[in-house]
């Protein structure tokens, strides 16, 4: 599998979405943690982060 190479002009402007979408997402990870802190059903919230984050589990189990 060959990767395309980037198309011509300044990397940064390529960079800043996939920047923006990950502080975006580690926010609302922030956000899904704290809620589920103060919630009863914290099991549930902790399960659905950990299936968002199976890649690293995964990882680590292996």
């Amino acid at each position: 599998m060959r990767l395309k190479p980037l198309p011509k002009g300044d990397p940064r402007q390529y960079l800043w979405p996939c920047l923006r979408l990950r502080i975006h997402y580690l926010l609302r990870s922030f956000v899904e943690s704290y809620r589920c802190l103060k919630s009863v059903t914290c099991s549930g919230a902790l399960w659905t982060l950990a299936k968002g984050d199976r890649a690293h589990l995964t990882m680590y189990l292996a």
